[in-house]
């Protein structure tokens, strides 16, 4: 099994600092907890970037996360996976 390198782009590490800001105006610990439980997930892609379903989006793959209300949307990218969003699962899928 090949490890790819996992490449975070702008928007979802802006998704990412958003869901932190949420959860840490409910429970100080909480957003930082959420976020690195994302954080990981993204990175396990590295293993296994066919873990996702089929994205919504011709060429992408989501990632559902069991424990959130959110998924993750990526690509591979050659030798890459790029992760594009972190989107909450009620959310419109941009095109």
């Amino acid at each position: 099994m090949q490890n790819r390198p996992v490449r975070w782009l702008a928007l979802a590490l802006e998704d990412l600092h958003e869901i932190a800001g949420y959860w840490a105006e409910k429970d100080s610990n909480a957003g930082e907890q959420i976020a690195q439980c994302v954080w990981n997930a993204g990175q396990s892609l590295a293993s296994l970037s066919s873990r996702g379903r089929a994205g919504r989006v011709a060429g992408t793959r989501e990632l559902v996360l069991a424990d959130f209300p959110y998924f993750i949307a990526y690509r591979v990218v050659k030798s890459e996976v790029h992760i594009l969003r972190v989107l909450h699962t009620t959310r419109r899928y941009p095109k």
